[in-house]
């Protein structure tokens, strides 16, 4: 290969295969926080005390 062919740009290839499969991971990874948030809140409550706002006197 000489450095002609070298500087020619290569179409990516696949790319709208990586793009859905991200696309794909990424919902399935908000799916499982979703579902660990859930299941904390089931046990405990929405616990809105364990971050409680200070109040000024």
């Amino acid at each position: 290969m000489n450095s002609k062919e070298l500087l020619i740009k290569q179409p990516a290839a696949f790319h709208g295969e990586s793009a859905r499969h991200f696309i794909w991971v990424m919902i399935m990874h908000y799916i499982s926080h979703a579902a660990q948030i859930r299941t904390i809140r089931r046990a405990y409550g929405s616990r809105t005390d364990s971050h409680p706002i200070p109040h000024e006197a």
